[in-house]
């Protein structure tokens, strides 16, 4: 008996998550206490109803008692926060959050807001706070730059999917990301055929564009030092074929 042997080509899509996450800008000013420029510093998270949610920077070790309103809220807990000495002077911060709760579980969509909160002095001292929402759509605000706290940006990027693989055998990867604004691209497409290649913001501007020849896809750099720290999506596009990309500027 003759044995058949049957091929089935199968097409897939290979799916590669991105989760969401969200990217707070912000420069602190003096408000000349007793030890300034020395301040210590902490920023948090806090859900609608003002339960603490999770610390994401805090910069004190011997005087961080005085950061009055992070104790209270916290207890003091800053687990997975990025922690340091006392400040030695003003500057900005880049503060990144992955919509993780303490037991590294993703929150729940809603209503949430990071807190600011720094102190030169044994008192309590300037804060401020920013509400955003979690959800299936991109938020993005540019407060008002208020007496202690300037240059303020936050962007939230829901989780979404990047095709890293379609059918054709269209692949992308970037690296380093996240980056200081120099990435690298690597993509392979079947499809002929010049490659539109876009850097677009979470609100859908388009920052970048330049038309590239496919051939020239393998670590093919693009500088994007000049777009402020933030999360953008990179989209290569042939013949009416799209793949794209979450990247981060920190």
């Amino acid at each position: 008996m003759k044995k058949t042997l049957l091929i089935l080509v199968v097409f897939a899509f290979y799916i590669s998550a991105s989760a969401q996450s969200l990217t707070f800008n912000v420069t602190t000013v003096t408000d000349n206490g007793p030890f300034s420029p020395k301040h210590v510093l902490a920023v948090w998270i806090e859900d609608n109803a003002g339960n603490f949610v999770k610390s994401n920077k805090v910069m004190a070790v011997d005087r961080k008692q005085y950061l009055y309103t992070w104790n209270t809220q916290s207890g003091g807990n800053s687990t997975d926060a990025t922690t340091g000495e006392t400040l030695t002077a003003h500057q900005a911060h880049t503060i990144t959050w992955n919509c993780q709760n303490l037991s590294s579980e993703v929150v729940p969509d809603g209503d949430y807001k990071i807190r600011i909160e720094y102190t030169d002095q044994h008192a309590q001292g300037p804060m401020f706070s920013v509400d955003f929402t979690v959800s299936g759509s991109t938020f993005n605000v540019d407060p008002a730059d208020q007496t202690y706290f300037k240059d303020m940006s936050l962007d939230y990027m829901p989780a979404t999917t990047g095709l890293e693989s379609v059918i054709g055998n269209q692949a992308l990867s970037v690296y380093p990301n996240p980056s200081t604004g120099v990435f690298y691209i690597n993509f392979a497409s079947e499809e002929n055929g010049p490659v539109n290649l876009k850097v677009i913001d979470i609100s859908g501007r388009v920052l970048y564009e330049k038309q590239v020849s496919k051939s020239e896809f393998t670590n093919y750099p693009i500088q994007l030092s000049d777009l402020k720290t933030g999360i953008y999506i990179l989209k290569l596009s042939v013949n009416n074929k799209e793949i794209q990309q979450k990247i981060v500027i920190q």
